[in-house]
């Protein structure tokens, strides 16, 4: 029995081995080479849109980092201004009491604003890195397996149907008919049985 099943095993995948030719014979070219070609369109767009998310950061980043630069020293100065006026006469005592309200009140607002200005430069720079990581590991990934395989049955004008990850059924294109045609999927019949059944249904 053991002998007959891997002889039945061994002419199965010969038939099936025969039979691919003729159906990669079938495979519409132009449809293919369009869908290729939109998948790398696409995915050129996307390294675009990266590449200009990841530049308009970092330029957001350049800005940010002259605004704070600009802040500080405005505070600084203000800061300065403040002590030369605690040294003014008695005299100008009114008007320098009032100048110290005013540049105590623009000392907070500028603190005020390097601290915003402080929180959004860390988080561009945590977003710059992300970037930059997610950019490290697409290049580093390999093709998604799972992604070609669905792909290579898709050309062939074969969409397979998923159930608790077991293949049950598939849809097969008839570009003759302008169809689709079912076709149930059982343990119970040999890969060969099915190859002759799609090699008819891809060939109507």
């Amino acid at each position: 029995m053991l002998a007959e099943s891997l002889e039945m095993d061994h002419d199965t995948e010969s038939a099936f081995e025969s039979i691919v030719p003729h159906l990669l014979e079938q495979l519409d070219v132009l449809e293919d080479a369009a869908s290729l070609s939109s998948y790398l369109s696409t995915l050129n767009t996307l390294t675009h849109e990266r590449d200009a998310a990841k530049q308009d950061a970092m330029d957001t980043l350049k800005r940010l980092s002259l605004s704070l630069e600009k802040a500080k020293r405005e505070t600084e100065a203000a800061q300065a201004a403040h002590a030369a006026h605690k040294h003014a006469n008695h005299v100008e005592l009114a008007s320098i009491e009032d100048a110290k309200f005013r540049i105590a009140k623009q000392i907070q607002a500028e603190e005020k604003s390097i601290s915003t200005l402080e929180s959004r430069r860390a988080a561009l720079l945590s977003e710059l890195e992300a970037l930059k990581a997610e950019e490290e590991l697409e290049a580093s990934r390999p093709p998604d397996e799972s992604v070609l395989k669905l792909n290579m049955y898709k050309s062939l004008g074969i969409d397979l149907v998923y159930e608790n990850d077991t293949i049950v059924r598939c849809h097969v294109r008839s570009v003759k008919k302008n169809d689709i045609m079912p076709l149930d999927l059982s343990v119970h019949y040999s890969r060969y049985f099915y190859a002759n059944i799609l090699w008819e249904m891809c060939s109507s």
